[in-house]
């Protein structure tokens, strides 16, 4: 018998409608407990989506705010309290959540949006690397991963696993890929200790309208119609990466999964719910036609930093400016 932990269920969805996204989201999520077997009442529930870059909802980079806004009413009803957080590659939380048009609408909702801050330092072993995780997802309850599906010019494909990346805290993402990314499996394989750190209680993929031929910002739309659930971030890639027709092999995080034994790195160990993969017409997701190295230069990393330290002044001084 199959372990409930690989347990994947897919349904079909084919537009970011509130109604057919909250049917979407319950059908998805009713053959492996629904939300109740991953929420407590009165839980502090983290919404890790993929919040990347300010772009406008009509490119895909982002997790769709309807998408958002469905999970966090699961979340309500099931008696938890959701809060929105993540540590986008470039620009802020409040920027993204502001162009995607969902900060006011997080609030009616009473869902309080965050930015990863300070956190806690632990080593990767398959990295060879410490990693610093946020303060924020180690003090909530649960953690539900809400990524994108998308091609990515420099890791192959991002969904599960590459999303809980957004967990490290702001700067030293950058700073790890200066120090790892010459290397492919030792960065795969620091992507799989993240996700393992956070460990998130429930991942639930954005693959309405994914992205592909580029990636993970400037990549084309494609309609995908699928969101897929699970509790386990490597089975549910597994899941995804099959329906996008990927070369699981070329995907940098999947690959470290195989090669380190991870339990539903393949396809003949998880245990499929609701519709059958069969029946689904999920288009493949064409690779970028360029793949860009993952090593920044310290050049990079310095821009980034005095860019963020500037942004962060001009926001104290306009606060300072406008109390109240």
């Amino acid at each position: 018998m199959m372990s409930p932990d690989l347990r994947v269920c897919v349904a079909q969805c084919g537009a970011y409608e509130p109604g057919l996204l909250d049917a979407a989201v319950r059908e998805c999520l009713e053959p492996i407990g629904g939300m109740g077997a991953f929420v407590r009442p009165g839980q502090r529930v983290l919404l890790k989506p993929n919040f990347v870059v300010a772009r406008p909802v009509e490119e895909p980079c982002n997790t769709h705010p309807e998408f958002i806004l469905a999970v966090a009413r699961g979340v309500h009803e099931a008696g938890g309290e959701p809060i929105v957080g993540d540590s986008p590659a470039i620009g802020t939380v409040g920027a993204v959540a502001r162009k995607l048009g969902l900060c006011e609408r997080l609030g009616a909702a009473g869902v309080p949006l965050v930015e990863f801050s300070r956190g806690r330092h632990f080593h990767s072993g398959l990295g060879k690397c410490t990693v610093t995780i946020a303060r924020e997802v180690s003090e909530a309850d649960a953690v539900i991963n809400l990524p994108k599906l998308k091609t990515h010019q420099q890791v192959g494909m991002t969904c599960c696993v590459k999303n809980l990346y957004g967990c490290v805290v702001g700067r030293r993402k950058a700073f790890l890929h200066l120090v790892g990314g010459g290397d492919g499996a030792r960065f795969g394989g620091m992507l799989l200790d993240v996700a393992q750190l956070v460990r998130p209680r429930l991942n639930i993929v954005d693959g309405i309208v994914a992205m592909h031929r580029g990636g993970p910002i400037r990549g084309e739309a494609i309609d995908f119609g699928a969101v897929l659930a699970g509790a386990d971030p490597v089975a549910v890639d597994t899941v995804a990466f099959h329906l996008a027709g990927a070369d699981a092999g070329a995907v940098y995080s999947h690959r470290a999964a195989r090669c380190s034994g991870a339990r539903g790195a393949c396809l003949e160990e998880v245990d499929l719910r609701g519709v059958r993969l069969g029946e689904l017409r999920c288009p493949r997701l064409e690779p970028p036609a360029i793949m860009v190295p993952l090593n920044f230069s310290p050049w990079h990393i310095l821009w980034g930093w005095l860019r963020h330290r500037w942004r962060t002044r001009f926001r104290r001084a306009a606060g300072a400016g406008n109390p109240t």
